[in-house]
């Protein structure tokens, strides 16, 4: 995936002297959708991340990316499933 063309470069963090690189809360929400499929949709803890994300940044998120990236996974059920629930 993108994930590194994508990254959101902070600087001030305190993780690093200089700017360093974060992951999108878009690329989290997949890879945690991907992650809660392979593990048998049981994991509670994955899912209330999820639930977490589309909470916390709901309007903020990219759809379009998120919607491309879930069928390009084969998570597209399960993004509607996240999106519809927070």
């Amino acid at each position: 995936m993108e994930e590194l063309d994508r990254a959101i470069v902070l600087s001030g963090s305190g993780l690093s002297e200089g700017p360093a690189p974060f992951v999108t809360p878009e690329d989290i929400l997949l890879a945690k959708l991907f992650w809660f499929q392979a593990g048998g949709e049981s994991s509670e803890v994955q899912w209330r991340d999820i639930q977490g994300i589309v909470r916390y940044r709901g309007g903020a998120l990219d759809h379009a990316y998120l919607q491309q990236g879930a069928g390009k996974l084969g998570l597209r059920t399960l993004r509607d499933k996240a999106v519809g629930t927070a």
